[in-house]
């Protein structure tokens, strides 16, 4: 048999390679793979999202699960490369959008707005203490902890750690750590020797970190990427699906996101800052409790099923060979304590936590609202004495997800837009423009502009459909996707196009629906209305990136007036490291998620109302 020609367009790119006869027939992602193009296969290969969408420009493939053949038939075809392979025949030619590709650049959020204060009193420190001068020459272990004790002066317990020894001298320097219960003294150590931190937020998509100096609270360095979990299943219902079914996916899962993505960031950082990794003594993370069980090797099965119960939801800490392994020397010290910092419940986790802390939600009269509009859509209420929680199943749709040209934030990614209708133009700018990077797709700000700007100038109706006789006024903007769901073009050209298809309306009405009717549900819950809310937090990097104007006139944050609206950024990551630089806020972290009220939306009575009610655009 004579090879196979493939033949790959990517960009400005083009690559030809021929295919030994003994794969021939492999799976497209794996095929790819080894041609330095790897697929966004977030749903772990099985066709349940767009993340892996190529075009059959000329040439034949076989569909995997029916075995027929695929042709492209003279016009682009779109497909899912999952579930398509080589057939043995070429050559066949295929076009790869950077939006499918695992590789391209990710604009991961790593800045963050914290409204409070903070006290300088990180969860690692040295202390020096003085012997009384009649005393032995070596310390007791009592006189030690009573020593440590009054220099701490906080009315905590210290106790001192089996590995610790006494150490001798009229004064000593010991580490302490703090630990839920009070400080443990883990060793004498040299007061001179730096002494780093890690701050980090583990999302179902990103994690970011910081790498901190804890003797000045200087950031040395930072480091984001995506979570390598992905590959896996892209949303946390999957991943926990994908433990129920294997118990053995546990362990792949933490190793996903241990040794494949917080590894190397540290390694990142550590680069940056020119630091030695056995300096870093304690590791604080914050994430959704689904995340925070698989980080610690914990099934996290129990969220799948009612009353969806986590295995855990207080404030632990390990040991970082417990996570990283024992040969873990590399990225910081195997014994430094790692924080997975406290959960309020089963959907509404330690990043939420986190953030009431960093705006200052938590110490508001309020009413006051903390929206984490990602796909579980989280949400915080703040009013008087009381604290009311929910997560709602908004879907990865914003995230672009299921969408015909949607994308999450990197380079050509169409990130705003805006509109006239006299005469009909769209005007889109994207990640990369500045450098001639071709558009891409668009992420989720992008899309809530479409909305809101679609909705103003009349170019959709309250239900969300093309006003075709006011888009036929640019006669190639309108076109017809797979020949069947009507389309427009945003960006790019014929050849290719960047669209929003109907079909993506529905589903961003059904995302957007689902937030606003939890926020509704909330205040509903607490006798307010949008009008009496002071103040709304928008977190995370969807939020950052979106437009407050036009997120209230599409109704996503539905009757708030956008001068209420102050995005905050990484909030997650803001209240890691607020807990690593301020054991006191680590303390009031747990007390913040003990009180939080979790309203079960499928048990309100009112939600489906307002959920239908918001699923046309105001």
């Amino acid at each position: 048999m004579r090879p196979l020609e493939l033949q790959i367009e990517s960009g400005a790119a083009r690559h030809t390679a021929l295919i030994p006869p003994e794969r021939a027939r492999e799976d497209l992602p794996s095929a790819l793979r080894r041609l330095g193009f790897p697929l966004n296969t977030r749903c772990g290969g099985r066709g349940l999202c767009d993340g892996c969408i190529v075009e059959l420009l000329d040439g034949r493939l076989t569909h995997i699960a029916s075995n027929a053949p695929v042709e492209a038939a003279g016009q682009p075809l779109r497909i899912k490369a999952c579930q398509h392979r080589l057939d043995g025949h070429g050559p066949v030619r295929l076009r790869i959008a950077a939006r499918s590709l695992l590789a391209y650049q990710p604009q991961i959020v790593t800045d963050y707005r914290i409204n409070v204060s903070c006290a300088h009193d990180p969860l690692v420190q040295h202390i020096t203490v003085r012997r009384g001068g009649s005393s032995p020459q070596r310390w007791s272990a009592d006189a030690l902890i009573a020593a440590v004790a009054a220099a701490r002066d906080d009315g905590r317990p210290v106790r001192l750690a089996d590995s610790a020894a006494v150490p001798g001298g009229d004064e000593a320097t010991v580490t302490v750590e703090y630990r839920p219960d009070g400080w443990l003294i883990t060793a004498a150590r040299d007061a001179s020797a730096p002494l780093l931190g890690v701050a980090v937020d583990v999302g179902t998509t990103t994690v970011a970190l910081l790498l901190v100096d804890l003797h000045t609270g200087r950031t040395l360095a930072r480091a984001a990427a995506f979570n390598a979990q992905m590959a896996l299943g892209d949303d946390v219902i999957t991943r926990i699906t994908l433990c129920m079914h294997d118990p053995a996916m546990v362990r792949r899962l933490q190793d996903a996101v241990a040794a494949r993505t917080i590894a190397p960031l540290l390694r990142t950082a550590l680069g940056d800052a020119g630091a030695a990794p056995e300096n870093i003594r304690c590791i604080v993370v914050a994430g959704n409790t689904t995340m925070l069980h698989l980080l610690a090797g914990v099934d996290p099965s129990p969220l799948g099923v009612v009353p969806f119960t986590p295995v855990f939801r207080d404030h632990r800490v390990l040991k970082a060979a417990d996570i990283f392994g024992q040969d873990c020397s590399d990225i910081c010290s195997p014994a430094a304590a790692v924080h997975l910092l406290p959960s309020a419940s089963a959907y509404v986790g330690a990043d939420l936590t986190a953030g009431m802390i960093a705006t200052g939600l938590a110490y508001d009269e309020g009413p006051c609202l903390l929206v984490d509009a990602g796909t579980n859509g989280e949400i915080i209420l703040k009013h008087r004495d009381r604290f009311l929680g929910c997560a709602t199943a908004a879907g990865p749709a914003f995230e672009g997800t299921g969408l015909a040209c949607g994308m999450r934030a990197g380079e050509g990614a169409i990130i705003r837009i805006t509109m006239r209708d006299r005469p009909f133009t769209v005007d889109a700018v994207w990640i990369g423009q500045e450098r001639s990077v071709r558009p891409a797709g668009l992420c989720g700000s992008a899309y809530v502009d479409f909305l809101a700007e679609g909705r103003r100038i009349g170019l959709l109706s309250p239900p969300g459909r093309f006003n075709t006789e006011l888009a036929a006024d640019d006669g190639e903007r309108l076109t017809r996707w797979n020949g069947t769901d009507l389309a427009l073009r945003i960006a790019g050209d014929r050849t290719s196009p960047v669209f929003i298809t109907q079909g993506d309306v529905s589903k961003l009405l059904q995302a957007k629906a689902a937030i606003a009717a939890g926020i509704l549900t909330l205040l509903a819950r607490a006798g307010l209305a949008p009008q009496d809310v002071r103040k709304v937090y928008l977190a995370g990097g969807f939020g950052t990136s979106m437009s407050p104007a036009n997120a209230a006139a599409c109704g996503l944050l539905p009757g708030f007036a956008p001068a209420r609206i102050e995005p905050v950024g990484n909030t997650s990551l803001a209240g890691a490291l607020l807990a690593l630089l301020d054991s006191g806020m680590a303390a009031e972290l747990s007390t913040v998620a003990r009180t939080v009220e979790i309203v079960e939306l499928n048990l309100d009575p009112g939600f489906e109302d307002r959920y239908i009610d918001n699923m046309c655009l105001p």
